[in-house]
């Protein structure tokens, strides 16, 4: 039995100004998971990071290729 996700996951997109890391934590305190990217092979960047340590809900960092 499949289940199609777009059916029982709600995803909002929002578009903020300023500086990514503080601007994401802030919303973590009112977010469900989070989902960030990621462009490189390394490991999450500066930001992620911060969220991975500090954000008030779930993380999940993904490849973006």
């Amino acid at each position: 039995m499949s289940t199609d996700m777009r059916t029982i996951t709600r995803v909002r997109e929002h578009r903020v100004d300023g500086e990514i890391g503080p601007r994401l934590l802030e919303a973590s305190a009112r977010a469900g998971p989070l989902v960030v990217g990621r462009r490189t092979g390394r490991g999450p960047g500066r930001a992620a990071r911060s969220l991975i340590r500090h954000a008030a809900c779930p993380v999940a960092v993904v490849p973006l290729d």
